[in-house]
């Protein structure tokens, strides 16, 4: 007996998917959700923040090999309704670093997400929105060559959020080229800090901090005068 062609055999697994999720349903409560299986999500949590991972399936057969109706290697673009059950939650594309705009529903929200052909996404989705980013950089003692930084990632209230917060750091020495320790970190509790370790031979004059958190897009900086 000849197998299935795939888009048969995908169908008929997405079925008995849903059937096993209305079966489940008195019992089980999706905490996130797609409108659409193609538009596959994941959860993941650290304290009270959740990250929500959205990637597009969505296949047809291609000009490769489709032909044999063996493989579906094409994919296309998707949209799909993506929903948590956290009321009031703020969301925000780490991609992109912007807030999405959400709808209330009766058990928390939803938003519209439109991805391409097997494209991914995350979302952090927090109960506090992202107000702001601070920079404190430590002033230097002459015979110090370490650098101490501090940033953090603070709600309305000027409280740094319950979550893994990524930010984008570039360390900028007197010439305005990026230096060492420049690079992508977690801003955990929503707080980061940095020892910058200089050189006898690093550029002496005025170096920048500069801070840019990934959610929100918000940035901030800071600066530091060095003499070897």
């Amino acid at each position: 007996k000849a197998a299935a062609a795939p888009d048969l055999r995908k169908a008929s697994l997405q079925a008995l998917g849903e059937q096993l999720r209305q079966e489940l349903a008195p019992v089980l409560a999706w905490q996130a959700d797609s409108s659409d299986p193609d538009m596959m999500v994941r959860r993941r949590q650290y304290n009270d923040t959740e990250y929500l991972f959205a990637v597009n399936d969505k296949r047809t057969y291609g000009d490769y090999v489709g032909h044999h109706r063996l493989v579906m290697e094409k994919g296309l673009p998707h949209q799909a309704t993506l929903s948590i059950r956290r009321p009031g939650a703020s969301v925000y594309d780490l991609l992109d670093s912007r807030a999405v705009a959400v709808r209330a529903t009766a058990t928390g929200v939803e938003w519209e997400a439109s991805l391409g052909p097997g494209e991914g996404r995350v979302y952090m989705v927090t109960p506090r929105p992202v107000a702001d980013v601070r920079l404190a950089v430590a002033q230097r003692r002459p015979a110090d060559r370490a650098v101490a930084a501090r940033a953090s990632v603070v709600d309305p209230d000027g409280n740094p959020l319950a979550a893994v917060v990524p930010v984008r750091v570039d360390i900028l020495d007197p010439a305005g080229a990026p230096a060492e320790f420049s690079g992508y970190y977690g801003a955990r509790d929503g707080a980061l800090d940095l020892r910058l370790d200089l050189a006898s031979n690093d550029a002496p004059g005025t170096w920048t901090v500069r801070i840019r958190e990934l959610a929100s897009g918000r940035t901030a900086e800071g600066t530091f005068e060095y003499r070897p």
